[in-house]
């Protein structure tokens, strides 16, 4: 008699496979790309930078000298300054380390007070092995993914009935980024116990409130970037759960209606808030996970697929941070004793600051819209009191916007000073009299 032996899909095995395989891949381009990852790695390494010289108020460097070092991710930032004597370059890379396994426990620990632990575990896996936190993690939001750790863990301690560890924690999720608020808000949703939030997250939301109006304004102008792979998962994340869950309704509908937001920024139409979209559906996605978990565990593969898929399809800015040791010694003299635009947005943000050349700008980012025509470029010129520009040519889509300001320079007849290397450095000249 012969025996047979079925074998059997272990799901539970295949995440852990999975997400190790995936953020080891992630982490690898961290540590090896660091600077030439993505522009915001270089940006807060800047800022992690900045304050390890003492500059935690306003930085000269950026801005102008009016970027204010601390004004949201303090927390993660002061922690980078203890970092940054030891592991240098690689701090940020560091702190998204770290972060990761954190995000997995705090999501286990809260799911546990929703549904089931087998449910429970498996969503903590689909925090991570899902299009949104791939996209926070491949481009380097450090503050926002650090504020997700914080939120997380004071909403376990909120669950608990631990008031004061949630209150503490949910200060620090705020303060460290803003939009943590509204994974602070998602157990009012799913407890609709409206007065014991508001005691015990009274503080976080008025910080929150202070910064809005102090540090950011009332309203946010700027678009968010969005993958396509993120639209099409998250919306049919939000329709079965809406369809499985009929407690998760105002949940569900909440994320739907800032997803259709989302998709009108993705394609190019203005938004009022847009900037802040994409979070606030990754906390209605992540808060619906273990319930998902709990009707359609089979469903995780899918998780598996589209977060290799988003991996795959991202691709760093091409950018080379070692060109910046090419530039001649009396070029970096001449740059030092003035103003400097960044007309890009990449490592110059944190190598140049280091040899003394200050930015009227904070680089360019990809939601700052180009002027439109000369007499606006001028104007912006005359504004930052910029006596140098400063072009690091990709050569990819993400360079569009450099290309535009880089085609008014020439137009306009600034003269090229250095090019090198794809590095193009102008010498403004003009004013408005005697513009083309």
């Amino acid at each position: 008699m012969g025996w047979s032996v079925k074998p059997q899909f272990d799901l539970r095995l295949a995440l852990i496979v999975a997400g190790i395989s995936i953020y080891a891949y992630i982490l690898f381009l961290l540590f090896a790309k660091n600077l030439a990852y993505w522009p915001d790695y270089s940006f807060h390494l800047h800022n992690i930078w900045a304050a390890s010289n003492g500059f935690l108020g306003q930085d000269p460097f950026l801005a102008g000298g009016a970027h204010l070092t601390l004004m949201y991710g303090a927390p993660v930032t002061l922690l980078g300054v203890l970092l940054y004597p030891l592991v240098g370059v690689f701090t940020v890379a560091v702190l998204l380390g770290v972060a990761a396994p954190s995000i997995w426990f705090s999501s286990r620990a809260i799911f546990r007070h929703l549904v089931q632990g087998r449910a429970a575990a498996l969503g903590a896996f689909l925090v991570l092995l899902n299009p949104f936190t791939m996209y926070l993690f491949l481009t380097a939001k450090l503050p926002f993914i650090w504020g997700l750790c914080l939120a997380l863990m004071s909403v376990h301690f909120y669950f608990k009935g631990r008031w004061i560890f949630a209150v503490l924690l949910g200060a620090l999720a705020v303060i460290t980024h803003p939009m943590a608020i509204f994974l602070l808000g998602a157990p009012v949703l799913l407890t609709r116990n409206i007065m014991g939030w508001l005691k015990t997250y009274f503080v976080p939301s008025g910080i929150f409130l202070v910064q809005m109006v102090m540090l950011f304004g009332i309203s946010f102008h700027a678009a968010s970037e969005i993958h396509a792979l993120n639209i099409l998962f998250l919306s049919g994340a939000l329709v079965t759960v809406l369809w499985l869950r009929k407690d998760c309704r105002l949940l569900c509908v909440v994320g739907l209606l800032v997803l259709l937001a989302s998709v009108a920024s993705f394609f190019g139409l203005p938004v009022p808030g847009a900037i802040v979209l994409d979070r606030v559906g990754f906390v209605a996605l992540l808060f619906t996970l273990p319930f998902l978990m709990q009707k359609y565990a089979l469903l995780a593969p899918v998780f598996i697929l589209l977060s290799a898929g988003v991996v795959i399809a991202h691709s760093p800015i091409p950018d080379n941070p070692a060109a910046y040791d090419n530039l001649p010694p009396e070029l970096v003299e001449l740059l030092s004793t003035s103003e400097v635009r960044y007309a890009s947005d990449g490592s110059a943000l944190y190598i140049l600051p280091k040899l003394g050349i200050r930015f009227t700008n904070e680089g360019r980012e990809s939601s700052e819209e180009a002027p439109d025509n000369l007499e606006a470029y001028v104007k912006l010129i005359e504004a930052e009191n910029a006596s140098y520009v400063l072009i690091y040519k990709d050569y990819s889509k993400h360079s569009w916007r450099a290309q535009v300001e880089e085609n008014m320079i020439q137009e306009l007849g600034y003269s090229l000073i250095y090019s090198q290397d794809n590095i193009s450095v102008y010498k403004t000249h003009l004013t408005l009299e005697n513009v083309p």
